[in-house]
């Protein structure tokens, strides 16, 4: 009961981090939008950006994705599509019979080194947090 009220005590924190670093970057955006200047996260795609330039505001085709560090669409990197990840990632989940009720797919990003995609998966009782790689392995990060 004790790890459960830690878990979500944890999980509740993150989710405040974040919500006040995200009302925060969006109090700037109307900021700068008040002295109608145009720039890459204003959340309008300007004439002068694309998705090379600026794919947080002009968006990535369906099989790309955003690199926030830089501002440009990718192609998805093989292998962590959803369809693959979730086809590794619910046989694990089944083997170790953790039950789920929700399963939210974040982006890719680096895991000691490597790319993964980002799993959240939930029930009524806890959350944890999954690295999935295109090779298949599994990490369990949070929960």
């Amino acid at each position: 009961m004790r790890k459960l009220t830690v878990l979500l005590a944890l999980t509740l924190a993150i989710i405040l981090a974040i919500s006040f670093f995200l009302l925060r970057g969006f109090e700037k955006v109307k900021e700068r939008r008040a002295t109608d200047l145009n720039f890459c996260g204003d959340g309008v795609c300007s004439k002068s950006e694309n998705k090379f330039n600026c794919c947080i505001d002009c968006g990535c085709d369906e099989d790309e994705y955003c690199n926030i560090n830089n501002m440009r669409c990718y192609p998805h990197i093989h292998g962590l599509t959803k369809d693959r990840v979730a086809s590794i990632l619910i046989p694990y989940l089944k083997r170790y019979n953790i039950s789920y009720t929700n399963i939210t797919w974040f982006g890719i990003t680096k895991v000691k080194g490597k790319m993964a995609r980002l799993v959240l998966v939930a029930n009524g009782k806890y959350a944890r947090l999954y690295a999935v790689f295109a090779n298949g392995n599994i990490m369990r990060l949070v929960g």
